[in-house]
Formats: C-alpha cells, structure tokens, sequence
C-alpha cells in the first residue's frame, strides 16, 4: 500500500482569503516594516519600475 501526503501539493483550485481595508494596511505596513529591518526582501506589495516602457 502506497501512503499519500496529508497535503495536495499541487492544489486543484487557490485558496481565497477575504481581509478588509485595516487588515490591509496593517500587513502592508508590517511589511515595510520588515523590508527596512533587512528581514524579507523581495515581495510583491511594492514596485519598482526601474525603466519605463513604452
């Protein structure tokens, strides 16, 4: 008998998750927070373009 993973690695359909306006804020200032901190480096909260295209 072969045993299976107690999770799908590969999930059929992406979880949603629903926060609100303060919710929101608080996660994006705690991750600036970070950023500065030299903690997490890369997310996608922030872009920067460093060319413009056209």
């Amino acid at each position: 008998m072969k045993l299976v993973p107690l999770t799908n690695e590969n999930p059929r359909r992406k979880k949603l998750m629903i926060i609100n306006e303060n919710q929101f804020r608080t996660l994006a200032e705690n991750v600036l927070s970070l950023q500065e901190e030299k903690q997490i480096k890369n997310t996608h909260l922030i872009k920067v373009n460093n060319a413009k295209k056209k």
